[in-house]
């Protein structure tokens, strides 16, 4: 079991007798709430996704795809992980959000898992993956990535999907990943890719600076109040052969989001939750491929892969690499 150290003096803690806290031999406390170590606060550059993955706690699980394996799928496609390999191995996911991924990793693999989220929704994946928590298997904490409560080297795998672009500053994250795997370790990112100029050509980033400032709840009820619209719209443009146009809806990218075998309910409850996601961020910064590879290379790792990834119902850019 790897444990929670304080990152100023590397004592490890420990919990008190009430439960209710951790502590080290030289004072350090940090608070425990809902039995998940809080080395944050609550209101932090994040809390926009503490708001939507406690709302949205069971949306992109696969279990509500009803037999659409839309993140088992991506994990290994974009991690290129075999289950056997992850058999008794710590792995340390950064940005667990409702713990999607957590659950792959945990329902498919016999992996140790370390879940970090800087925001609460550390509560969301908790409360969809409670009975490995319970055993164990999942450990979870509220924590800056930048800080993170563990020594260095301690990991044989570390992932980050869906985080990177919103995290302050790209290459400090992906250093810190590197930090936190031991030599030989394998590390797996995915990120939004900059693909040129006309990439921030698009409503997201138009309207970004006016709406992300709105509080999640009016930003929330905005987009309840239009989606249906804007849904009606993005298929009118698609089905008559002007998808391209579709960039400048005010409406997450739908034709790379879910199979189209969805049921509407299920499509409806997704672009909701995506329009939040993509407006609502502190950060929003994509990235060159080319660029991620090279922050891997120069904080310490050999890159294995950088490219584009396919899965049912998406593309995405990433970047495989190993610990020197």
């Amino acid at each position: 079991m790897i444990k929670f150290v304080d990152t100023n003096n590397g004592h490890h803690f420990r919990i008190v007798d009430d439960s209710s806290r951790l502590k080290t031999d030289s004072g350090t406390v940090i608070p425990l709430r809902n039995g998940i170590p809080r080395f944050v606060r609550d209101n932090n550059y994040a809390d926009n996704f503490g708001f939507q993955w406690n709302i949205f706690r069971k949306t992109q699980l696969d279990e509500n795809l009803h037999g659409i394996n839309l993140s088992f799928e991506r994990f290994f496609a974009q991690t290129e992980w075999s289950i056997s390999e992850l058999k008794g191995k710590s792995v340390l996911e950064i940005g667990c959000g409702a713990g999607r991924f957590s659950q792959v990793v945990l329902r498919q693999t016999e992996a140790i898992l370390y879940s970090i989220d800087v925001s609460s929704a550390v509560d969301a994946n908790k409360n969809n993956n409670s009975t490995h928590f319970e055993q164990g298997r999942l450990i979870l904490a509220q924590a800056d990535v930048y800080d993170l409560p563990f020594e260095d080297g301690s990991f044989d795998y570390v992932f980050c999907f869906g985080v990177l672009q919103h995290t302050p500053d790209v290459a400090k994250t992906i250093e810190t990943l590197i930090k936190k795997a031991k030599s030989g370790a394998k590390i797996a990112v995915d990120f939004y890719p900059m693909k040129g100029f006309w990439t921030k050509i698009h409503a997201k980033y138009i309207l970004r600076p006016f709406v992300r400032r709105m509080s999640n709840e009016r930003l929330l009820a905005l987009i309840e109040k239009h989606i249906d619209r804007l849904i009606l719209a993005h298929d009118f443009l698609v089905h008559n052969g002007l998808g391209v146009l579709t960039r400048f809806l005010p409406l997450c990218n739908l034709s790379e989001t879910l199979p189209e075998s969805v049921s509407k309910d299920v499509r409806r409850e997704w672009a909701v939750l995506d329009t939040f996601d993509q407006y609502s961020p502190e950060y929003d910064q994509p990235q060159r491929i080319i660029a991620v590879a090279k922050m891997f290379e120069e904080s310490g790792a050999s890159v294995e892969f950088s490219g584009y990834r396919a899965f049912q119902g998406g593309v995405s850019a990433v970047v495989r690499a190993v610990k020197n």
